[in-house]
């Protein structure tokens, strides 16, 4: 053991040292000491020796509290900091209150020459607001520049954690002669006490140990006591940069740094808040926030303490000439906020689903965790592709645009990124997807093509047509059938490695197969295409493109051959595949298959798998071409239709009835949906418990048709909606927290055209309305994303077919576009996914 050191505690409240020590790069180190009582400090000391201590610095937090002055009347002192942020004093002005139960919580993190300190106060009680605080690590030298003295003086201050009473305190440290000198300057009419050192040891118990966030008292002799705040006569004294208030967050842990991004995790109650009454109580809910570490002393979002502008507090927001958010707020962005109601969305996304809690937060390796007693949460970037009128587009999830192009650069594989090329544009793109590990596959109906773009726009890969394998010709793929691709809608690709393929041209010992499968529409078809290359069996490095003899004796390379084509029973007839969806099923070991249907109703009698009945309503239905759609599911050797669904019975007063003005409708009867003009398809395995005898893996549909979206599953021998969300709950699920009123910003309809479950639960909404808001403003589209629970979770934003507007309301909303940032807003989207 090279030393000790014994920190200054009362004899009843037994404070410790918080979680770790913290080591900085010039040898100090850092410690928060506390409890839950109120009233704590940050120590810095710096080892000079074995075993000897200097005092770098040390800050208390402490209520208002009363010091007694001799021969002068007492002083009310204000607690350390106040929060003036603008989301208390116009946002929320009952919280606009004192902070009170100042304390510190978790350890200190140290990033280059700052420190990061977690503290928290109470509001009003019951509202707990986090406290980041950010110090320098290495202050400098410490000086009280006061008016000249004559003769002896005495400096001493109260001491709140000796103090059995912090709200009056009755010990005092007195500074001793030893640890500092006095000077006077400017002509003798002031002078300067430097300090040598802050206590007046260097081992074992802390004694008399300066704190620099604490007033100084002069003592003279047969004089009255003065009371002075060093850092109003411009002494060098606090090490506080800055601090940020969390409204609402209760936090248990130290920050985290991680790069150039401080982040925290806790249970806050502001979700609550913001989404309106019924409250209290208040429910907590666990998020994840974070904001830039390196905030400059000119930051125009910090202002000063009016009582003390020393002190400065980094705003989130600013309310006043205009709706303003804080850049430096990386979770959640409040760059493109421009209402409460943005603002509301963005909190909403830092939420940890339903859990009440968040115990901490570690990351690295691009990816971030936070944990609580109901489980763990990870997050790695996850941004949006989107597809609107004629472009393609990547947003981060604050509507930054990252990338954006509305044509593509045909130059060739063998021209260098940047040369000269063909510009072609993108016509009407309705899908984009990730394609390895930066390209995009983008589906163009416009142009009749699916192409692959690197990050430059360029062309990687273009498929407007397929080619045949003589030896490879598929059933279902009828002769002289066009060979070129019409107004494809998706498509799906995979890749796999095939040993000595069977039912090929010129098969090699090892090869590398990319597949895509297209819902080409135009032609009223799906077909699978593959691109064939040969791989070194040894290093299964790619030697090349595989090429074969086609069927006029020429030699093909083996790029987009036809590998399967739909049946002959689902290919024609008027079938429009709208879209295409792939998963790996769990309980099968195999991938099942969905295509989306519109222009046609398929049959299970017309697609051969049953035989007519007549008489018997379910058998008699056949392919009808009067603008209906369908779904065909391919699982494995089964080919099942879907052509209308179960819906559940829904409450009576669940939906909006404009005439009455209130949620006053009568109660709906279970009854059966038919398809109708199916947008798109996709699927997900989900956990659910659908006849009381306990949760199982389900693999979900969910579809968009012209009447809303639908997630449905397999019970029994039907397909049963456990999720949806019809044209009319759409329209009024943004409302007035206050009055339940819908909210001017609702967009007056609803056109579906594109939903997906995403891997978090959450589902992923594409509006492509044109037209009016209910509050008359122009609108052209959006994007969002909804909070998927099937129960009401923490905040009673979850689906049920009993609750008001199914459960949907504007806390439903976990992510939304716009706002955009850096481009031309959305127009008409069609299509989007997290990337």
């Amino acid at each position: 053991m090279r030393g000790n050191l014994f920190l200054p505690d009362d004899s009843t409240r037994s404070r410790r040292i918080l979680d770790g020590v913290a080591l900085g790069p010039e040898g100090i180190f850092y410690l928060t000491f506390g409890n839950s009582q109120g009233a704590g400090s940050l120590f810095a000391f710096r080892e000079q020796g074995q075993g000897s201590f200097d005092l770098v610095y040390r800050y208390d937090l402490y209520p208002q509290h009363t010091i007694n002055l001799n021969q002068a009347s007492a002083v009310t002192y204000r607690e350390t900091l106040l929060d003036k942020d603008p989301i208390v004093t116009t946002l929320l002005p009952f919280l606009n209150q004192p902070l009170t139960n100042l304390r510190f919580v978790g350890g200190p993190a140290v990033r280059g020459d700052t420190v990061y300190v977690m503290a928290k106060g109470t509001k009003l009680g019951v509202v707990q607001n986090a406290i980041l605080m950010a110090f320098r690590a290495k202050p400098g030298n410490v000086e009280i520049r006061l008016p000249a003295i004559e003769g002896s003086f005495t400096l001493l201050q109260p001491d709140l954690l000796r103090s059995a009473d912090p709200a009056n305190p009755n010990v005092y440290t007195t500074i001793q002669a030893s640890q500092y000198r006095y000077d006077n300057y400017e002509n003798q009419s002031r002078g300067v006490v430097r300090l040598l050192s802050l206590m007046s040891g260097n081992r074992g118990p802390v004694t008399n140990a300066v704190s620099l966030s604490q007033p100084v008292i002069l003592r003279r002799q047969n004089q009255p006591d003065e009371l002075i705040e060093p850092d109003r006569t411009g002494s060098t004294w606090p090490p506080l940069l800055f601090y940020v208030v969390f409204t609402g967050l209760d936090t248990l842990s130290a920050p985290t740094v991680l790069g150039d991004t401080v982040y925290l995790a806790g249970a806050s109650v502001l979700p609550n808040i913001l989404s309106g009454p019924p409250f209290p109580p208040l429910q907590p809910t666990g998020v994840v926030t974070a904001l830039n570490a390196s905030i400059s002393p000119n930051d125009p979002f910090l202002f000063a303490d009016p009582d003390r502008p020393w002190n400065k507090q980094l705003y989130q927001l600013k309310v006043s000439p205009s709706f303003q958010g804080n850049p430096n707020w990386v979770w959640p962005q409040t760059v493109g906020v421009t209402s409460f109601d943005d603002y509301r969305v963005r909190v909403l996304q830092t939420t940890l689903g339903v859990s009440p809690q968040a115990y901490g937060v570690v990351g690295g390796d691009g990816a971030l965790f936070a944990w609580s007693s109901q489980g763990i949460w990870g997050f790695s970037r996850a941004d949006f592709l989107v597809c609107d009128e004629g472009r393609v587009a990547r947003f981060d999830p604050s509507g930054n645009a990252l990338w954006s192009t509305e044509a593509t650069l045909s130059s060739g594989p063998s021209v260098e990124v940047g040369a000269v090329g063909n510009a072609r544009p993108l016509v009407r793109p309705v899908r984009a997807y990730r394609f390895g590990y930066g390209d995009l596959l983008v589906v163009d109906a416009g142009s009749n093509r699916i192409v692959r773009l690197d990050s430059t726009g360029r062309e990687v890969r273009s498929i407007d047509r397929f080619v045949l394998d003589p030896n490879g010709i598929p059933e279902g793929y009828v002769a002289n059938e066009p060979l070129q691709l019409r107004e494809p809608r998706d498509v799906l690709w995979w890749t796999e490695y095939k040993a000595n393929p069977s039912g090929v041209s010129n098969p090699q010992a090892l090869e590398y197969w990319v597949h895509y499968l297209v819902a080409d529409s135009g032609n009223n078809r799906v077909v699978e295409l593959v691109d064939r290359y040969a791989v070194d069996p040894a290093t299964r490095g790619l030697l090349g493109v595989v090429s074969f003899t086609d069927a006029s004796g020429g030699t093909q390379p083996a790029l987009g051959v036809l590998y399967w084509h739909s049946p002959s029973t689902i290919s024609g007839k008027g079938f429009r595949f709208a879209s295409l969806a792939r998963i790996f099923r769990p309980d099968t070991g195999r991938h099942a298959y969905a295509a989306a249907i519109g222009g046609a109703t398929p049959t299970r009698v017309d697609l051969g798998l049953d035989a007519p009945n007549l008489g018997s309503p379910e058998t008699d239905l056949r392919e009808s071409r009067d603008g209906n759609g369908g779904i065909v599911f391919f699982d494995g050797p089964n080919l099942e239709v879907i052509n209308e669904v179960a819906v559940p019975a829904v409450a009576a007063n669940v939906f909006w009835n404009a005439e009455s003005g209130s949620f006053s409708s009568p109660a709906v009867p279970a009854r059966k949906k038919v398809l109708t003009n199916l947008n798109s398809v996709t699927m997900q395995n989900v956990y659910l418990d659908l006849d009381g005898t306990g949760p199982k893996t389900y693999t979900a549909i969910l579809f968009t048709d012209s009447s809303g979206a639908y997630e449905i599953v397999k019970s029994g021998s039907e397909w049963r909606v456990v999720w949806m969300l019809p044209r009319n709950v759409y329209r009024v699920m943004r409302r007035n927290p206050a009055t339940n009123e819908p909210a001017g910003d609702n967009p007056l309809d609803f056109r579906p055209m594109y939903a997906k479950r995403l891997d978090s639960g959450e589902i992923l909404i594409v509006n492509g309305y044109f037209g009016r808001k209910r509050n008359g403003e122009p609108f052209e589209g959006e994007i969002l994303q909804l909070n998927g629970n099937w129960d009401p979770g923490v905040l009673g934003s979850g689906f049920q077919f009993t609750q008001t507007n199914l459960g949907f309301s504007s806390i439903s909303v976990r992510f939304e576009l716009p706002p955009i940032q850096g481009t031309r807003g959305l127009t008409l989207p069609v299509f989007a996914d997290r990337d």
